[in-house]
């Protein structure tokens, strides 16, 4: 032998040729000298193989080898004869060389390893002969895409007959042949495979643009490409059909993509494609969302099944024999018993026999080898854990977790699936970018994942099953993944949009990041990093603009206390000028007319304000006609509270209502978004309404907008339980909220107003979004547009349904009408508290079951198959159900239609925003509250304290019948 280095290349055992090291061991170490080896190994010499030094040596190399003791002793050889090269005992032959393709599939170049589908290929080259699509389905682990690329293609591509005479379709070795699989973007992938041979750097992004328009597309480009060219077909191999389904996020792409591939076969006999598909047939149910690729598939699929033992062992002996190997007796026998009966037993049984092969012993393949490379069952997780232990240092392990989860895709209803995902996400140009290629390409060489310029994916989903340290990693933290993932998603959104921050996390979505990343071993991507710090940044930013806001508030508020009590003493001056003026009145010396004007001075109604006692009764319920200003009566109803017993308001409280009912027009205000008051939950809570409260309330204190004629009801600050204990969960927990006072409208508001509203606009406020369906374009709304042709545009109500709530409104809508009348929708707090009343009820009423004496609900069709324009015929007028009023004389807070609120609807929104101030930044369910239920809901679902939501906007035909029941009404602070 000749001499070398002493130094050893870097080997693993299994790099190592144990029959040739055996052999070498017997030639050039005595009995004794194997004696003192065996004893340096940590082995009994006595207790070995009986037998022989060639025994001795055998088994030493074998018990070194079981024990992780095989690099030892070949280093103790090369000390003990260094002369000697013992590099040379290490298996040169490459893995390319290898008969078996272990965990890859066979591709086009391997068709002369390919042995065993021999008469499923010819099944599938006769079906081309006839129809001009295929779609081949199987279990995962059948051996689907091995079947179509090393197996069809290269059948067709053959000049002459299969071997059991089947003939392939005229001229198909000279059909241009292009596979491809969808990945996250099929029109894409198609393009750049159909355009390969282009110069144009523009070939590309024309082909994928002029797909997404027209489905016609790919057919005449196939028809173009193929002029000039030796055969007028081509064919199109989509492998891996079901990453449509797991990679691909757009039902728009998917759409197009399936549009264009059933297109192109589907014109007649002259189609110019032929069209292969290969999906695994768990996500078969999923083709039929389209169509015309269900209808090719009830006709035109094959279902690859198992393979007979026969087939097996041709396809175990034949590769073996073409590269010179044999196996020892019984050993195939062995491996077709353990493949019995094994699901997805294929690539676990490629696998095995690649890891024996690099176990053989010379040219045979040894039942020791087998064993040792955990054979069908275990010859997966045996590698795996082999290079993860072995070969990666602490952090590449770690590195190598991020890689391998990244690169598996979570099952919904089905398996979890391989992923393939872009160097770059995986952290190639990162920091840790060295160590990324590094880690990428010892596992490419361990053939556990497959790379290319710019993609890797896990070699076959059988890693994912039969890893049971990867399956261990995805079990733990299953939801974890799922965050990770949209995480990736929505940065590369971000980032696709050119970092546009209305792409940002917020709210929930921001704290549910920041939570996953502090509980986890995430190795977050550079664009990750980017994004995540862009959102907090973005946050920081939006709170530093509330501080400053709220600071220039409070500024506000305060100058408007002090404004307060200079009113306060100019208050008390007047009163007293009002007893000396009684006091003359009552004596005959005052002018009637210096007593008329004086009554209906705003000042004299704001110094009623204290001092009155129940002895002033009779001037004050007089006094009520002249009152013309809100703040006159908010001023009147405190002193009738403060002045009378219980039963003393009640009889004032009711001569009020029957009065006159003045209308109290208030100053106008610009149509801008008007906030609710933000000091909605207090520190010091104000008293909880008293029953004399809750009686004159209502009536002292509510007034008529001029704009639309509403009547508004004073509801008064208090305490009240926001929410209930247990089900449904997104209400609760039960917690006590404190408001201020407010104003709230007495009924919904109705067709006739909304259409005065959308008249009087002229569609200014709304012309980004739809405010409401109308009768223009739908029967499922008692709102007309009568003039249809001109600029300016004239609504009615439909005749009859004029007090009938409006239905069909959007959230921008119901909101442009309140900013319209100088109001506001309420807060989803306001509206709670004047549903519930200070005693919590489940409904308006009390605690009583509905009935139709309570609430306008369960509204069922007649008959089977009614429209759904029968259901607006079921609303009632407005102020129709007295008995259903809420303990603050509202009307209709149960039933009839729902009715939007201010906030962003949250599901945890109790839990994250327990003082009911209005939820106006967590927009990540990208829905607006909903509140009362409708005519169509049953009863537990217009109880008071039942929350939904819905998107602001209508953005499609489908989903706008989801507002069909859906109406409004309005809110205002105190003092507005």
């Amino acid at each position: 032998m000749a001499e070398t280095s002493p130094h050893l290349p870097e080997l693993t055992p299994d790099q190592i040729d144990r029959a040739r090291l055996r052999e070498a061991i017997v030639d050039l170490f005595n009995e004794n000298e194997l004696r003192t080896l065996t004893f340096d190994l940590g082995f009994d010499y006595e207790n070995l193989a009986p037998g022989g030094k060639s025994d001795k040596a055998r088994e030493l190399v074998g018990a070194c080898y079981r024990n992780g003791r095989l690099l030892d002793l070949l280093h103790l050889c090369r000390k003990e004869r260094p002369h000697i090269a013992w590099d040379n005992f290490t298996k040169t032959t490459r893995d390319a060389d290898a008969p078996f393709k272990g965990l890859r599939y066979f591709d086009e170049s391997d068709a002369a390893l390919f042995y065993g589908r021999e008469r499923v290929t010819a099944d599938l080259v006769r079906h081309l002969g006839r129809h001009s699509f295929l779609a081949v389905v199987g279990a995962s682990g059948s051996g689907k895409s091995s079947l179509v690329r090393a197996g069809l293609i290269p059948a067709l591509r053959r000049g002459e007959p299969l071997g059991d005479g089947t003939v392939q379709p005229d001229d198909s070795v000279h059909w241009p042949v292009h596979v491809l699989t969808p990945t996250t973007q099929p029109l894409e992938s198609l393009a750049t495979s159909l355009t390969r041979s282009s110069e144009s750097v523009t070939a590309v992004s024309t082909l994928m643009d002029d797909m997404a328009k027209d489905a016609r597309s790919l057919h005449l480009y196939v028809r173009r490409l193929l002029d000039n060219k030796p055969s007028d077909r081509l064919l199109l191999v989509v492998d891996q059909f079901e990453e449509l389904f797991t990679l691909c996020r757009s039902e728009e792409l998917r759409e197009q993509f399936v549009d264009n591939l059933m297109t192109a076969v589907s014109t007649a006999d002259s189609a110019p494609t032929i069209l292969v598909i290969v999906l695994r047939a768990d996500f078969y149910h999923h083709c039929a969302a389209f169509p015309n690729l269900r209808t090719a598939l009830e006709t035109q699929q094959k279902f690859i099944g198992g393979m007979s033992n026969v087939e097996l062992r041709r396809a175990i002996e034949e590769p073996a024999k073409q590269r010179g190997y044999t196996f020892e007796k019984g050993l195939i026998g062995l491996m077709l018993q353990d493949v019995d009966n094994e699901p997805g037993a294929l690539p676990l049984l490629s696998h095995a026999l690649l890891e024996t092969w690099k176990r053989r012993e010379g040219t045979t393949l040894t039942y020791e080898g087998y064993r040792g490379s955990g054979g069908v069952t275990g010859a997966v997780a045996k590698t795996a854990d082999t290079v993860y232990e072995q070969r990666l240092t602490p952090e590449e392990q770690r590195i190598a977790r991020n890689i391998f989860l990244r690169l598996t895709e979570l099952g919904e209803g089905t398996q979890d699936n391989r992923r393939r995902a872009g160097l770059e996400e995986l952290g190639t140009h990162g920091e840790e970018g060295e160590a990324v290629v590094d880690v990428l390409q010892k596992l490419a060489d361990a053939r556990l994942i497959i790379t290319d310029r710019s993609s890797a994916e896990v070699a076959h989903e059988a890693l994912i099953r039969n890893w049971p340290r990867l399956k261990e990693w995805i079990d733990e933290n299953r939801e974890g993944l799922r965050l990770h993932r949209r995480l990736t998603e929505a940065a590369f959104e971000w980032a696709l949009h050119e970092q546009d921050p209305a792409y940002l996390y917020r709210g929930s979505r921001l704290a549910q990041v920041e939570e996953g990343l502090q509980h986890s071993a995430f190795i977050l991507n550079e664009l990750e990093q980017s994004f995540v710090a862009a959102s907090k940044t973005a946050v920081q930013a939006a709170q530093d603009r509330e501080a400053a806001a709220q600071a220039e508030k409070a500024a506000l508020q305060a100058e408007k206390l002090r404004q307060a009590e200079r009113l306060t003493r100019l208050q008390r001056i007047i009163y007293i000028s009002l007893i000396v003026f009684l006091l003359l009145s009552a004596s005959g010396i005052l002018l009637y007319t210096n007593q008329q004007s004086t009554i209906r001075s705003n000042a004299t109604v704001a110094a009623l304000e204290s001092g009155v006692r129940a002895t002033e009764q009779v001037i004050l319920t007089r006094a009520w006609e002249g009152f013309i200003t809100v703040q006159a009566q908010s001023n009147l109803r405190q002193a009738t509270i403060e002045a009378m017993d219980d039963t003393v308001a009640t009889i004032v409280a009711e001569t009020v209502a029957a009065g006159t009912g003045r209308i109290a027009t208030p100053t106008p205000t610009p149509i801008t978004p008007t906030p609710a008051d933000p000091g909605g939950t207090v520190s010091a809570p104000t008293v909880t309404p008293t029953p004399t409260e809750t009686a004159v309330a209502g009536p002292v204190e509510s007034f008529r907008r001029g704009l639309d004629k509403m009547r508004v009801i004073y509801i008064p600050g208090g305490t009240f339980n926001m929410g209930i204990d247990g089900e449904p969960v997104d209400a609760n927990p039960a917690h006590p909220v404190t408001l201020p006072g407010f104003y709230i409208d007495e009924t919904e508001v109705t067709v006739a107003q909304f259409a005065k509203f959308l008249t009087d606009i002229e569609t200014d406020i709304c012309a980004d979004v739809e405010c409401a369906k109308t009768g223009r374009d739908t029967s499922f709304t008692h709102l007309l547009q009568t003039s249809l042709f001109t600029q300016a545009p004239r609504f009615e109500a439909e005749v009859g349904f004029e007090k009938t709530p409006i239905n069909w409104v959007s959230w921008y809508g119901a909101n442009a009408y309140c900013q319209w009348v100088g109001a506001r929708l309420p807060t989803e707090a306001e509206w709670a508290f004047a549903a519930r009343g200070p005693d919590n009820l489940f409904y308006p009423w009390g605690n009583d079951v509905p009935t139709v004496r309570f609430a306008n609900f369960d509204w069922e069709p007649p008959q089977p198959g009614s429209s759904l324009n029968n259901i607006i015929q079921q609303f009632v007028v407005v102020s129709d159900l007295p008995d259903g009023r809420s303990p603050f004389g509202v009307y209709g807070l149960s039933g009839n239609v729902q009715e939007w609120v201010q906030d962003w609807y949250a599901a945890d929104a109790y839990t994250t925003n327990p003082d009911g101030t209005v939820n106006e930044n967590d927009a990540a369910s990208g829905l607006k509250a909903l509140r009362g239920g409708s005519l169509i809901d049953s009863a537990n679902d217009i109880r008071t304290y039942i929350r939904t939501g819905l998107n602001p906007e209508m953005v499609s035909p489908v989903s706008e019948f989801e507002y069909l029941d859906v109406g409004f009404r309005c809110a205002m602070d105190v003092g507005s």
